[in-house]
């Protein structure tokens, strides 16, 4: 099975991003995936997995939307989370008040309207233009932007992001 053009650019940036880390950050990733596993590549590392689902075995139980969240971290991934969230400014504030440590960072993947819909699970899309707002407004500085596009419609974000 071939991956998507959104996965080749997440895998593509993520392997930059934890690349980029220094040995012993602390790494959070939000939103626990039932179908990749990215441990592996945060060796070295203090890797966890937070979600607020039980039963997707994450490290760490919490609701990024929520008040009830673990100590700060370096380093914060989460992709394919925003577009579940019920309220995307909440989630956003969530992952920026977890990276409090001295130079901490963040990668994003957010869903945009040219990606196709999964029924049940998404709640919401946003443009690049949406991304930027979202993120600047909860307290990030934008780094940089990566566009995926399926059909001249942004379909995907990565944002790397600087606290």
């Amino acid at each position: 099975m071939s991956k998507s053009p959104e996965r080749i650019a997440f895998e593509t940036e993520l392997r930059k991003f934890a690349a980029s880390l220094k040995p012993e950050s602390i790494v959070y990733d939000i939103g626990k995936s039932q179908v990749h596993d990215y441990r592996s590549w945060f060796e070295g590392q203090r890797y966890r997995t937070i979600d607020c689902n039980p039963a997707a075995g994450a490290d760490i139980i919490a609701d990024i939307e929520g008040d009830d969240l673990p100590s700060a971290c370096t380093a914060l991934v989460c992709n394919g989370v925003a577009e579940q969230c019920g309220d995307v400014a909440a989630m956003l504030r969530g992952c920026r008040s977890l990276i409090s440590l001295s130079g901490g960072v963040a990668l994003f993947g957010i869903i945009g309207p040219g990606y196709p819909l999964m029924q049940g699970m998404d709640r919401v899309r946003l443009t690049p233009q949406g991304v930027r707002h979202y993120l600047t407004a909860a307290g990030f500085r934008i780094k940089d932007i990566v566009p995926v596009e399926r059909g001249g419609v942004p379909s995907y974000s990565l944002v790397w992001c600087e606290v």
